[in-house]
């Protein structure tokens, strides 16, 4: 689009401006941020259900990291984390999942959860 915009002929500035007024406008309206939320979730939530069937992993990795991912508290959050080499050398996030401590039941359920998606035994 913004390519089209130059070759009709508009300034740089004329690009921004639009941009601002189209688009900036919506996107930082409640309703424009409530929309774009729900699309990151909504695409968050399919990648986190997404067939694993299909990667032949050689080498599975977990870990979990502790993040304050709730705004206005000093608490801090366990993001449990998948992620894998596979046989060509790819590296690839598995998957991610909030984890309240590093429990077996924890680890047990996640990696459950990948399984039913499909996640094949890997090599190591």
């Amino acid at each position: 689009m913004v390519l089209e915009m130059y070759v009709r002929g508009l300034s740089t500035r004329d690009v921004e401006a639009l941009f601002l007024e189209a688009f900036w406008k919506e996107v930082l309206s409640r309703s424009g941020v409530s929309r774009l939320g729900g699309e990151l979730q909504a695409e968050f939530d399919r990648w986190r259900s997404r067939d694993l069937s299909d990667l032949a992993v050689a080498h599975l990795f977990l870990d979990a990291c502790y993040l304050p991912v709730r705004q206005g508290t000093r608490e801090k959050e366990g993001i449990l984390c998948a992620y894998a080499i596979l046989e060509d050398g790819r590296k690839v996030l598995l998957h991610l999942a909030l984890g309240s401590r590093e429990s077996y039941d924890a680890w047990l359920g996640f990696l459950h959860d990948m399984m039913a998606r499909g996640l094949r035994e890997p090599v190591l």
